[in-house]
């Protein structure tokens, strides 16, 4: 077949693929069938620049959390750099649950862990930054309450089964100790 009558073929294919005017199963066998086999490499080297940037992303979703928390425990930092590290790390951990719930992957949900424990970390230091002299168990036991919430509204089960545990493991620091 003529080089140029194959490119045009093979461009209308794409073309077809990314409007959805046919099934991609469909597309991708007349792709690896009009290209003899090599398929499409632009789409192969594509998928692996995306999916080095997951990964880059998800590791820094996950050092979020303990970079944050010694951030806020230490206590060389003075006060308002703690209330832009709270600030900073929740809207950065509130910007990647929405990403990934608008994706539908299952990282949406490490992402809900890290924002509810950033929020809790940052609740507590809250309390100390702005003096407010509330007890340190009633803020844990209100955030445990709405993770307990949340887990419901959403039928999240580990937001239900974490808020509990807290509520329990208060409980027993209260009562036995």
């Amino acid at each position: 077949m003529n080089f140029d009558r194959k490119e045009v073929i093979i461009k209308e294919i794409k073309y077809w693929k990314e409007s959805k005017l046919l099934p991609e199963k469909y597309c991708d066998f007349l792709l690896m069938l009009y290209t003899q086999g090599e398929g499409n490499s632009e789409s192969e080297v594509s998928k692996k620049q995306s999916n080095i940037w997951y990964y880059i992303d998800l590791t820094f979703l996950v050092l979020l959390l303990p970079v944050s928390t010694f951030l806020l425990l230490n206590d060389e930092f003075q006060q308002w750099v703690k209330l832009f590290v709270i600030i900073f790390t929740v809207s950065i951990a509130s910007f990647h649950m929405l990403i990934f719930y608008r994706l539908n992957q299952f990282i949406f949900h490490l992402s809900i862990i890290v924002l509810l424990s950033i929020v809790l970390t940052g609740s507590l230091n809250l309390n100390i930054i702005f003096n407010l002299g509330i007890h340190p168990a009633l803020i844990t036991l209100i955030n445990c309450f709405a993770w307990i919430t949340i887990g419901f509204w959403k039928r999240f089960s580990y937001l239900i089964l974490s808020g509990m545990t807290g509520i329990i493991i208060l409980l027993i620091n209260y009562y036995v100790i």
